[in-house]
Parts: structure tokens; C-alpha cells; sequence
């Protein structure tokens, strides 16, 4: 009897229990009320398992004291509709080995992570989708580690902004990027931080009035990278691609930026390509591709069909 009455008290499998700090749940519940967890300091204020469902219906979670507001370990996952208030150093939502998190309509400002997403090395699943939500002032608005997931992370109509770090900070097998998709980035330190074992494609992002200040699209360490259809702007640097195999960038305009387009390498023989690009009133380079260890470009191919108005440069090649 009284492991029972500890599985009813812990395991909220109906929209019908009030939902109390710590509890964990499986199946759909839906916030009655602000659930006050100031008093609270477990890890996370409210974790969910499984199937589980939770609707905020436009109410807060308050834990100043919990490493998480909303922890999410198991299969099919959605939180929505929810305020979350923590500290500077906690994480809004953290999916762990979750098969397919969604996240819409989540408000998490001011910490350290808006939205992580993390799995082990050998975990299969689906994605991540986070839409309609409010992260920004976050040192991260949203954070993946997913080792073997394929196009993990699909991000629509969210406020990125004010990131002190960086707005998207994604390493997954495969990456697609396509379109801004009412996303902002305004005041953000760095824009997307790219990383896969496969492939990353970069497409149709215009970034030149973003407002980001350092790096608006970083790709390292990955196998394959393809940039097309890109227009960065106003910021340190426009594309800044480390130690990736493979790189065609393609009809892609870096316009006012102090470099527009760095392509550098330390233990990788990069092969790159750049076609029918632009840049123009970059402060220090337009292009600049250079080595810094032992390892050089296995190609560099800047065919006539690009207009580059200011400096380029190829460094430490021979």
C-alpha cells in the first residue's frame, strides 16, 4: 500500500491532480495554477516521462533554487503554453534521450539555456522542434547535442534575441537550416553555431539587418558543409567555417562585415569552393582562407563568377 500511495503522489497520469514541485508525469496534465516551486531545490521543478504532456495554459513555473525548470526524459514529449522563471544559471527546458521533443509557446528568459537538447552518443531519435517561444536574454536560446539524430532541430517564429553567447548552438548528425523563419536574433553575440558528422546546409538566410555582433554563422568540425542563398552584414565576421572536409559556398553576399567569409583549418585538408558570390565594403578581407597548422587545403576554388570587391586572401598554403 504504500509503494502505491508513492506512485500516486509522484506519477500525474490525469489533467484531474494538482500538479505539485518534483512530480513527475506520463501522460497529459494541464497547469491549474502557478506552481510555485521558491521553496523547492530538487533538480528539476517538474519532470516528464514517456508520453508526457504538458499545458501551461499560459501560467508560470517559478524555481529559482532547480538546476531545471522542466526536465524531459522518454518518447513523444511536448511542453506549451508555459512561462518558466529560474535563475541566471539553470536551463528552461532539457530534453534527455527524448525521441521527439516539442516546445511551443514556452517563455524562458534570463538563464542560462532556454531549450537543451541532449542524447548519448548511440541514441536514435527525431528531432526537436521549438516554435512560437520567448528565449531570449539566455546565454544559449537553445542548445542540441545529438549525436545521431538527423535534421534535429526546427526552429519557427521564436525570439532568439540577446543571447549572450550564442542564439543556436546545434551539433547533430545532419543539419538543415533553411530560411529564417520569423526567428530573431537581434542583439544576439554570435547567430548559429553549426557542427554534424554528415551534413550541414545552410540556405536562405538573410542575416545582414540580424544585429548580431560577433559571428553570425559558425560551422566546425564537420564532414560537409554547403552555404547557398546567404546574406550576412554588420558584424565582425559574416561565415567563419573551422576544420570542415568538405565546403562549397554558393550565390551567398557578405556585405559590411570586418571579415565576410573566413575558411580556416588546423588538422582538416579542407576542400573549398566558392561560386557566384559577393562581398563588398568588409573591413578587413572579404575572403580570407588560411591554415594554422600543419595540414593544408586539399583545393581552393574561387572561380571568375564571384565579385569580390575588397581583399582576398590565401594564407599558409605553402
Amino acid at each position: 500500500m504504500r509503494l502505491l500511495s508513492f506512485i500516486a503522489a509522484t506519477l500525474i497520469s490525469s489533467s484531474a491532480f494538482a500538479l505539485n514541485c518534483g512530480d513527475t508525469i506520463t501522460t497529459q496534465v494541464k497547469l491549474k495554477k502557478d506552481l510555485d516551486c521558491s521553496n523547492y531545490s530538487g533538480f528539476a521543478a517538474v519532470i516528464l516521462r514517456g508520453d508526457g504532456k504538458l499545458d501551461g495554459l499560459g501560467r508560470k513555473i517559478i524555481s529559482p533554487n532547480t538546476t531545471v525548470g522542466v526536465y524531459a526524459e522518454g518518447n513523444q514529449i511536448r511542453v506549451s503554453n508555459l512561462k518558466i522563471e529560474g535563475s541566471p544559471q539553470a536551463t528552461g527546458v532539457l530534453g534527455y534521450n527524448v525521441v521527439r521533443l516539442v516546445v511551443d509557446q514556452v517563455e524562458a528568459r534570463q538563464m542560462n539555456i532556454g531549450v537543451d537538447y541532449y542524447t548519448e552518443v548511440d541514441y536514435d531519435c527525431d528531432r526537436l522542434r521549438v516554435s512560437n517561444s520567448d528565449l531570449s536574454g539566455n546565454n544559449y536560446a537553445a542548445k542540441v547535442i545529438a549525436p545521431k539524430c538527423e535534421y534535429v532541430p526546427r526552429f519557427i517564429n521564436n525570439d532568439l534575441s540577446n543571447s549572450a553567447v550564442t542564439a543556436l548552438n546545434l551539433s547533430a548528425k545532419r543539419l538543415r537550416i533553411r530560411e529564417i523563419q520569423g526567428n530573431i536574433f537581434a542583439g544576439s553575440t554570435n547567430g548559429l553555431s553549426l557542427k554534424s558528422s554528415e551534413h550541414t546546409l545552410v540556405e536562405g538566410l538573410d542575416l545582414s539587418s540580424s544585429q548580431i555582433s560577433g559571428t553570425q554563422i559558425y560551422a566546425y568540425s564537420s564532414n560537409e558543409l554547403v552555404i547557398r542563398n546567404v546574406i550576412t552584414g554588420e558584424a565582425q565576421e559574416g561565415i567563419h567555417v573551422y576544420d570542415v572536409k568538405n565546403v562549397s559556398i554558393k550565390n551567398t553576399e557578405a556585405i559590411n562585415n570586418e571579415i565576410g567569409i573566413k575558411v580556416a583549418n588546423d588538422s582538416v585538408a579542407t576542400e573549398l569552393r566558392i561560386a557566384q558570390s559577393k562581398t563588398e565594403g568588409n573591413a578587413q578581407f572579404g575572403v580570407l582562407v588560411t591554415s594554422f597548422g600543419g595540414v593544408k587545403f586539399s583545393q581552393v576554388s574561387l572561380p571568375k563568377n564571384n565579385e569580390f570587391s575588397d581583399n582576398v586572401a590565401v594564407l599558409g598554403q605553402n
